[in-house]
């Protein structure tokens, strides 16, 4: 599973499902959001970052999901100390920082800004 799927996955909390699911989940995520920040609580990065993601996303009417890797042990071991970690549309487009100008960039990458 690539951490895209793994994004897709624990968007809407579901857990382990059959492809149809998933499939099912891939769908609503492209419709209703395409950013998510993994991050855990007490990380002042983590807060940084949700603030320039939080900006952006809001003045273009995007939905940020946002996970707890605290709460999951494989994101434990996956990002670890390696966090934030924003994924766009299921690709990890930024760890540790990222400034409004690259953020709209990445969006624009994406299909989601224009």
């Amino acid at each position: 599973m690539d951490d895209g799927d793994l994004a897709l996955e624990l968007v809407d909390g579901l857990g382990n499902v059959d492809g149809s699911s998933r499939r099912r989940r891939r769908d609503h995520v492209e419709r209703s959001s395409r950013v998510t920040i993994f991050s855990r609580p007490g990380c002042h990065l983590c807060d940084e970052m949700k603030g320039v993601v939080d900006r952006v996303c809001h003045r273009l009417g995007l939905q940020v999901n946002q996970v707890d890797i605290s709460t999951d042990r494989t994101l434990e071991q996956r990002y670890g100390r390696d966090i934030p970690v924003l994924a766009i549309d299921g690709r990890v487009v930024a760890r540790h920082r990222i400034g409004e100008v690259e953020l709209m960039e990445g969006l624009k990458r994406g299909g989601v800004a224009g």
